[in-house]
């Protein structure tokens, strides 16, 4: 799925242009939750590799 193809389909529904904006928001959030998930996930491996 190309990027012109999304343009378009955007373009022709005109409304769903917020939903558009909402979806790239809400993955931008997931993947900072991930990012910051795992960092809190490695700094207690490394904590409990430190206590072993």
């Amino acid at each position: 799925m190309s990027f012109g193809s999304v343009n378009a389909t955007v373009l022709a529904a005109g409304d769903a242009r917020p939903v558009v904006l909402i979806a790239l928001a809400v993955i931008l959030a997931v993947s900072l939750i991930g990012a910051f998930t795992a960092r809190v996930l490695n700094e207690r491996a490394r904590r409990t590799r430190r206590w072993r």
